[in-house]
């Protein structure tokens, strides 16, 4: 519970100090904690690739799929966030991320949201 309120930006008192995650370092932490935690499902058994079946259809491809484009998106989020002259504007993440959803949208059509 406490890590959920410090992702949801609230300003916690741990041992009489106050402590408050920045935008950059809650972002950081969801994509880390994502591609970990997505690591080991594949890797130790907790969920079947879905690439090595033969009874694999367009359904199965959705799950990874979504997860790509959510850490793309994460990614490019904290990328946007450094304030560098090369790191892509937040429109630019955000214009993109649509974009990509609606094309995986149309892609895997009625098995996106089934």
């Amino acid at each position: 519970m406490l890590l959920r309120r410090a992702l949801n930006g609230e300003t916690l008192d741990v041992a009489e100090t106050q402590i408050s995650l920045s935008l950059h370092a809650r972002m950081r932490i969801l994509l880390c904690g994502l591609l970990y935690t997505v690591r080991n499902e594949r890797y130790h058994g907790e969920s079947f690739s879905p690439f090595y079946s033969s009874a694999a259809s367009i359904k199965t491809y959705t799950h990874p799929h979504y997860l790509f484009l959510a850490a793309y998106a994460l990614v490019h989020l904290v990328w946007a966030h450094t304030n560098n002259s090369y790191a892509p504007s937040l429109d630019a993440v955000e214009e993109n991320t649509v974009t990509n959803l609606r094309e995986a949208r149309a892609l895997y059509a009625r098995h996106w949201s089934s």
